[in-house]
C-alpha cells in the first residue's frame, strides 16, 4: 500500500512515500530532487520530519496492535465461555 503526499517549496521538489508491509512495517521516504542551490539545513529539516513522521507512525502501529491483540484476547475469553456454557447445558440433558 502506498500513500503519496507532495510537498513542493522554492527550493526543493520532493515526494514523501509511505509504504507499508506487513513484514518491514512502515518505511518513510523522500523521492526527487533538491536544487543545486537548497541549503544543506534543507537536507537535514527534512531528514528529522522523516524520523519523526516514522516515529509517530510507529507508534500508532504498535497502538493498533496492542489493541488487535486486546481483542483478539477478548473474543477467546468470550467463545471460551460460550463453550463452557455450551457444555454445561449438553451435561444437564444428559443428567
Amino acid at each position: 500500500m502506498l500513500a503519496r503526499a507532495d510537498c513542493i517549496s522554492p527550493l526543493s521538489a520532493l515526494t514523501f512515500v509511505v509504504c507499508f508491509s506487513s513484514d518491514e512495517g512502515f518505511s518513510l521516504r523522500a523521492e526527487g530532487s533538491a536544487d543545486a542551490g537548497a541549503p544543506l539545513s534543507l537536507d537535514s529539516a527534512i531528514q528529522e520530519r522523516l524520523q519523526q513522521e516514522r516515529a509517530s507512525l510507529q507508534s500508532q502501529m504498535e497502538l493498533l496492535e496492542k489493541r488487535k491483540n486486546e481483542e483478539i484476547q477478548n473474543l477467546k475469553t468470550s467463545l471460551i465461555a460460550e463453550q463452557q456454557v455450551c457444555v454445561r447445558a449438553v451435561n444437564r440433558r444428559e443428567q
